[in-house]
């Protein structure tokens, strides 16, 4: 929970000392986190309900306590999913003012926002009657249910395939503005950090397709899917928070140091008063660019 929450209070900084305009990405990432906190002491009741411990060794009520929170969870990492995928698109349509670009990325965040919203329904529904998602052990209740694991696998194939697509969408954009090669790599190396939650996204699927091989003991089987959904959305908020983080670097630690050798080497009979010009951030600079591109 460290590098989420690091990275917000970064986000926030850099708000706060004005080096970028809270936008509907902030708004996006901040409702992210907060449910990322409710994932989190979900995840932490589920250890006490009996998470790592064979299912035999626990009482009927943890073991319903167990699949209650687990379906409790399951809601919980697609929104969080859902909003960060949902800030990083409002994040681009604030950088890239290209309007063929926009549009795109428009009918990009109304994909992300309908697949959020279908697999939130199912996982809500995915038992008739509901209650039976955390019953269906007993055997007492008739009904039916589809298999969540099978929905897991197609949901984390789609989120993959949507980190991938969310590459490519900057770099279309980057790679054509009219600035140095070396800027332009700082840029791509910024927004191809992304590529290690598809990463994480993509073992969590192995991990859980590896779930039906131990359909006897779910509470000791699941372990490796909790770790590897937990990394996920960590490193989810952290990844919508890297350009901000960029701005935090820049602005307090490289140009704070920049002014500090300054002074260092200026007499101060030289001194004049002037207005400090804010550093720039990476909309500013990219959209700089972008006016001087024919």
């Amino acid at each position: 929970m460290l590098l989420p929450t690091l990275s917000m209070i970064l986000r926030m900084a850099v708000k706060a000392a004005g080096l970028s305009r809270w936008g509907a990405d902030d708004t996006t990432i901040v409702l992210a986190y907060c449910v990322t906190l409710g994932f989190i002491s979900a995840d932490m009741l589920w250890e006490s309900y009996g998470l790592g411990k064979d299912l035999w060794t626990l009482s009927s009520d943890q073991i319903t306590s167990f699949f209650q929170d687990f379906y409790i969870l399951q809601c919980l990492y697609n929104c969080v999913i859902t909003l960060v995928k949902t800030s990083i698109l409002f994040m681009f349509l604030r950088i890239f003012p290209d309007q063929k670009f926009r549009l795109v990325v428009w009918a990009t965040q109304i994909f992300n926002l309908t697949v959020g919203v279908i697999f939130l329904l199912i996982s809500l529904f995915q038992c008739r009657p509901i209650n039976l998602a955390w019953r269906f052990w007993t055997g007492e209740n008739d009904g039916q249910c589809i298999s969540i694991g099978h929905v897991g696998m197609v949901q984390g194939t789609i989120y993959v395939l949507m980190d991938v697509w969310m590459l490519i969408l900057p770099a279309t954009q980057v790679w054509g503005l009219n600035m140095k090669r070396r800027k332009k790599f700082a840029v791509m190396f910024m927004f191809s950090l992304g590529l290690f939650l598809t990463v994480v996204s993509i073992i969590r699927i192995v991990t859980i397709k590896d779930l039906s091989k131990y359909p006897l003991n779910p509470t000791v089987a699941i372990i490796p899917a909790g770790i590897w959904t937990n990394i996920e959305v960590y490193v989810a908020v952290f990844t919508a928070n890297i350009p901000n983080i960029r701005q935090f670097i820049w602005g307090f630690i490289i140009r704070r140091s920049e002014k500090e050798g300054i002074t260092e080497t200026e007499p101060e009979a030289s001194h004049e008063k002037s207005p400090r010009r804010p550093p720039k951030t990476l909309t500013m600079e990219l959209n700089e660019t972008m006016d001087q591109t024919p």
